[in-house]
């Protein structure tokens, strides 16, 4: 049986990111998914996500938001995509009364140097005529570099990247369970490419790790789980530490008239805090010209899906349904009638001309942590297995880097950003919280 140097596990973004970044660096990889390339049953889907460099949820983050800015432009330049193919930059409008979401976000953006404009409510219907129900008890922060990745392109071309690397692939493979035992190094990968014995017991270590699937074993040295809201099933010890709990999110297209204030041209990717909520929403082609852009000629990228803003209306979403937790075998993935109606408050206020008929929905997977922050860590029982979970939501846009930290755990690289995810993402923050 083939030794791999790392096996990675789920191919949603970050286990697409991860087996990427380690092929890259000279591992032989194989990466397992339960589904197909970039299908719709997990977190890395809906055709349109944030990138958003004002980061309310905690200033740390703007660091890595900004190396997954510079990624993602790298990562559609090697796959051979015209600019905006993966990421299309709108600029980024974050909105509420002045003691929430927008505070934080300007003072992200202060504490990092972020270029970034206030704007009263005014200013917001004057330059942005779509959002006509901003009002003067409502302030936003303006950032002009972020906007929209298309998830289903990105996870394609990272996929398809890892091939070009060398990684194998396995797809319609789902993983049971695995073993870690004992053993010296093999000669594979790194080795095999000429590297000494030792060089390849720092970076892929001593262990040998069984992993049973579906369509047999496979064996590696060490081991990436990436498997989103199906973490526990593998890594039971890091979900109770963590308290990962899935919950279903629904997101909605509703109809616009088919005038420019919609366009991205007009309408940026936008927050909304209101009532204690927050929503998120996308700008709509309709009324634009669309074109296909993506020259790649990889199969998974062709077969990635429609452009990021879609043509048939605004995208809405709310973060965090209060009724919302669920496990993936049971969820729900039809939309009910008032999954609908909760998305319609900030249209009916803030975008009135937006608020039309729905015109698609559909429904992804939140895997939120006990603080709504990440676990990027090694598996606390077995140093070979590195975890990247919890992402509670906010996670997509950060995939390349946090395919960096990731790796630099498997090679135990000792730099800034392993001193970072210690800092930040490790399961040392719950150690008080939890029965373990």
């Amino acid at each position: 049986m083939t030794t791999f140097d790392v096996c990675v596990i789920g191919l949603g973004a970050t286990g697409a990111a991860a087996a990427y970044e380690l092929a890259a660096r000279g591992h032989s990889v194989v990466a397992v998914e339960q589904y197909g390339i970039s299908h719709d049953k997990g977190s890395s889907h809906g055709e349109a996500r944030v990138l958003r460099l004002p980061y309310f949820e905690g200033a740390h983050y703007v660091p890595l938001v900004k190396r997954s800015l510079e990624k993602w432009r790298g990562i559609e330049e090697a796959i051979g995509g015209a600019p905006g193919s993966l990421f299309k930059q709108t600029g980024t409008l974050d909105i509420g009364k002045p003691d929430g979401i927008v505070r934080d976000a300007i003072q992200s953006c202060k504490e990092y140097a972020i270029e970034h404009e206030v704007l009263s409510g005014n200013q917001v219907r004057e330059r942005f005529p779509a959002l006509e129900g901003v009002d003067d008890a409502f302030m936003a922060c303006y950032q002009k570099d972020g906007g929209v990745l298309h998830p289903e392109r990105c996870v394609a071309a990272m996929v398809d990247l890892a091939k070009q690397k060398g990684a194998r692939i396995c797809t319609d493979t789902k993983v049971y369970s695995y073993h870690v035992t004992s053993d010296a190094p093999s000669a594979s990968g790194a080795a095999a490419a000429g590297r000494s014995h030792a060089y390849l017991r720092k970076r892929v270590g001593k262990a040998t790790i069984l992993v049973n699937t579906s369509r047999g074993g496979l064996q590696c040295r060490k081991l990436v789980i990436a498997t989103g809201a199906w973490t526990a099933q593998l890594c039971p010890d890091v979900a109770r530490r963590a308290a990962l709990q899935p919950e279903r999110q629904v997101v909605g297209w509703f109809s616009n008239p088919p005038v420019p204030k919609f366009t991205p041209a007009q309408l940026p990717v936008f927050v909304i805090e209101d009532e204690g909520r927050a929503w998120y929403g996308f700008p709509s082609n309709k009324g634009e010209e669309v074109q296909e852009d993506f020259a790649s000629d990889f199969s998974y990228a062709k077969a990635s899906g429609p452009q990021q803003v879609d043509a048939t209306g605004v995208k809405i979403g709310l973060y965090r349904n209060p009724h919302g937790r669920v496990t993936p075998e049971d969820v729900d993935r039809t939309p009910s009638d008032a999954d609908i109606a909760a998305l319609r408050p900030p249209l009916a206020k803030f975008l009135p001309e937006a608020n039309g008929d729905v015109t698609r929905t559909t429904t992804c997977l939140f895997t939120m942590s006990r603080d709504s922050h990440f676990v990027v860590d090694r598996a606390p029982s077995f140093p070979d297995v590195v975890v990247g979970c919890g992402f509670s939501g906010h996670g997509f846009k950060f995939a390349p880097v946090v395919g960096e930290l990731l790796a630099d755990l498997v090679d135990d690289e000792e730099g800034v950003s392993t001193q970072y995810a210690g800092r930040h993402f490790s399961l040392e923050r719950f150690a008080g919280d939890a029965k373990l």
